[in-house]
Parts: structure tokens; C-alpha cells; sequence
């Protein structure tokens, strides 16, 4: 059973995968300034999700994040943005 398990270890080995995002926040007609976004890797229980990065717009509201995560399967990645526009 060790020689069997062993094997299917090489057999089942994660790859290095690498997602990046870039853009603009706005909010209505002006940039959305100093604005959190955070780029996550969703999994299924039992495995948590993954926070690959985490950036803050700029005063024009840019933003680039880029992350990479080893998966044996392809990845599912997201986008979060947390803001305060209109929230007085």
C-alpha cells in the first residue's frame, strides 16, 4: 500500500499558475482614489480560499495586482474591491 500511495503522489502534482488584473475604479465621474482591491483564489472546502494580493488604487484610481498560487487544478480567482464611494 506505501509503493501504491507513494506512485499516485508523483502522479498528482501541482503547477505553478500565475492571474493579474489591471484597471480603473471610478466612482460616478471621478477616480476612485485609495480603494482596496484584493485578488483571491476561491477553493472548495475542505480547502480555505487563498488571498494572492492585495493593492490600493492610486489618486487616479489605477490598480495592478498580480498573484500566483499552486493548484493541482486550474484556478479559480476573483476580485474584491473594498470602497467608500457614495458612502458618506
Amino acid at each position: 500500500y506505501v509503493l501504491l500511495f507513494s506512485s499516485l503522489a508523483f502522479l498528482v502534482s501541482a503547477r505553478d499558475q500565475t492571474v493579474g488584473v489591471r484597471g480603473t475604479l471610478m466612482c460616478g465621474s471621478e477616480p476612485l482614489a485609495n480603494a482596496e482591491v484584493k485578488l483571491w483564489e476561491l477553493d472548495t472546502w475542505p480547502d480555505p480560499d487563498d488571498l494572492l494580493a492585495t493593492v490600493y488604487t492610486d489618486s487616479q484610481g489605477r490598480f495592478q495586482i498580480q498573484g500566483h498560487e499552486s493548484e493541482v487544478t486550474q484556478i479559480n480567482p476573483v476580485v474584491k474591491i473594498y470602497h467608500r464611494c457614495n458612502n458618506k
